[in-house]
């Protein structure tokens, strides 16, 4: 595998964990679509609600998850957390085929709303917080830039599924897939526990205590690198969601036709999947070892500041598309590599309990955070091209960030 730079004991681990990624993330894009439609539906205030909704959730479910990585074998976390997502998947499938009343389909619909935001973000640290337990942070800068990559193919492949199927399945049938593959993604992580140490594969019982439930936060609190990992999906959470209302404010008022609406939101997550493949298998292991890892995650927060300038002076729906395509493909591309890479850093309960806090918690703070920022400077009366302005101190304090944890990985 000398064109992937992988060594020869290496690929079957780095097989198995790019398979289950993708498989990850083909199970989320299938069900994603779903979400999206219900969203049209809803007003601005009624999005803002739900991105509250989703951080309060968070917030009672990330201590839960602390408990029972306190408590459960390494071997059966994955099974018990995906397989209690794939019921979900189930339920919801069969709710959406029952004849209810449009008010509790509406309600239905906010529900999971919430939930696939719960899904995407838990089954993904799962993946991860694994993954990570595998290799030492040399292999990290050479391997996790092509697991990502697998993870983009499950994306691309997934929406293609959608498309075709769609008419065929209906929104049940889009949901039993997705929990089939999520099935499919534990028989994965099965495969990937043959190559893990027993070290930290079943962790006692008796070391078990009630303020577990807390330590993901108490850990970010008092471990610098982690801190840095908290502002800065904090910080980039809040300029991607201003990035997110500028982009569908300018879509409703320029494109009228819901189904030329939707065709536009298509070819953005196409084009956003072909650059971030592009990232993940080409560039960003490269940019790793050669530049490391202070250089890498520094590319996300400079195609912030640049697209925010360019949307100030060039305020143009062509514009918001390459924005969106530059600014997805960055975060999946070189950002989220670069942060797994620095999550080897850290011992294994450090990792599973903060970094579940910061991609949830953490992750969700920033979009509510972002999304109450937009409303507040519409009703100073800021465009939403002036709103670019105000986004610039924030991206340049994530680039801030990024250059400390460089320097704090070195």
């Amino acid at each position: 595998m000398k064109l992937f730079d992988i060594h020869r004991d290496e690929t079957a681990p780095v097989a198995w964990s790019a398979l289950w990624f993708s498989l990850v993330l083909a199970s989320y894009y299938v069900i994603r679509p779903v979400r999206e439609t219900f969203a049209a539906n809803l007003t601005g205030a009624e999005k803002a609600t739900l991105f509250t909704a989703t951080l309060v959730v968070m917030l009672l479910v990330t201590p839960l998850y602390g408990l029972i990585v306190s408590r459960t074998s390494r071997r059966w976390l994955v099974p018990l957390v995906y397989g209690f997502f794939t019921a979900n998947l189930l339920l919801f499938a069969a709710l959406s085929r029952s004849p209810t009343p449009p008010s509790e389909m509406q309600w239905l619909g906010k529900v999971f709303f919430v939930w696939v935001s719960v899904f995407n973000l838990f089954v993904v640290t799962l993946f991860w917080g694994s993954v990570v337990d595998l290799f030492t942070a040399e292999q990290g800068k050479r391997l996790f830039g092509i697991i990502a990559a697998a993870g983009t193919i499950g994306q691309i492949a997934s929406s293609w599924f959608v498309k075709l199927a769609v008419e065929q399945l209906g929104t049940g049938g889009l949901l039993i897939a997705s929990a089939l593959i999520l099935v499919t993604a534990i028989i994965c992580s099965f495969q990937l526990r043959r190559f893990q140490s027993h070290s930290n594969s079943v962790p006692s019982s008796e070391q078990f205590r009630w303020s577990a439930a807390w330590e993901g936060a108490l850990a970010v609190v008092r471990t610098p690198l982690l801190l840095g990992v908290a502002l800065f999906i904090i910080g980039s959470s809040i300029c991607a969601t201003l990035a997110y209302f500028q982009m569908t404010e300018m879509v409703g008022r320029q494109i009228a036709d819901e189904q030329d609406r939707s065709a536009w939101f298509a070819q953005l997550n196409e084009w956003t999947g072909y650059v971030t493949l592009l990232l993940q298998s080409a560039v960003v292991s490269w940019l790793l070892r050669r530049l490391g890892v202070a250089t890498t995650l520094s590319l996300a927060p400079l195609v912030l500041l640049i697209g925010f300038t360019t949307l100030y002076f060039l305020p143009t729906l062509a514009v918001v598309f390459y924005f969106q395509v530059a600014l997805r493909g960055s975060a999946f591309g070189f950002a989220n590599p670069s942060l797994e890479t620095l999550y080897t850093r850290v011992t294994p309960e450090e990792k599973y309990r903060a970094k579940a806090f910061i991609d949830t918690v953490g992750k969700r703070t920033g979009d509510v955070a972002g999304g109450q920022l937009f409303q507040v400077l519409t009703v100073l009366g800021l465009s939403a091209t002036l709103i670019s302005l105000a986004a610039l101190p924030l991206a340049f304090g994530a680039l801030v960030v990024a250059i400390f944890l460089g320097a704090r990985k070195r």
